[in-house]
């Protein structure tokens, strides 16, 4: 737990790399990233349910990116919904899978920062492969 919250602190929204594709990978089409980020918010709501603690540091994570100084226009919108999601613990506007839920998804999320490298390491390794896979089977059925 502690090193999960000394992680956070410092975090800031540019710095959240999900995860680092291979170089050799071919540039991953938007269908893919979508679907590892939502394997990486299912990871993090389950790592949330079984330590409702993390609730608390994921809001922490959200007030140092935001900026009350600042009109953040669409941000603070997108943040000002991750704050209602992680206050009334409701996780399916967050993992639907629907635009709103990708676009959720695709900005700035406090719950990945929640998640160790390692499990980000091996849900983005193990989308990768599966994308493999399909391509494989898509050239294979040509």
């Amino acid at each position: 737990m502690e090193e999960l919250h000394e992680r956070a602190q410092g975090v800031r929204p540019a710095e959240v790399a999900p995860y680092d594709y291979p170089k050799t990978a071919p540039r991953l089409d938007t269908g893919v990233r979508d679907l590892v980020s939502l394997r990486l918010h299912e990871e993090a709501v389950r790592r949330i349910q079984a330590k409702p603690e993390l609730i608390q540091q994921a809001q922490r994570v959200l007030a140092r990116w935001r900026n009350p100084t600042k009109s953040l226009g669409e941000a603070g919108a997108i943040w000002a919904t991750w704050y209602d999601i992680l206050s009334r613990q409701e996780w399916a506007s967050a993992l639907e899978d629907s635009e709103a839920g990708r676009n959720l998804r695709r900005f700035q999320s406090p719950l990945v920062t929640l998640l160790p490298r390692e499990a980000i390491q091996r849900i983005g390794k193990e989308a990768h492969e599966a994308w493999k896979a399909n391509v494989r089977a898509n050239t294979v059925s040509n």
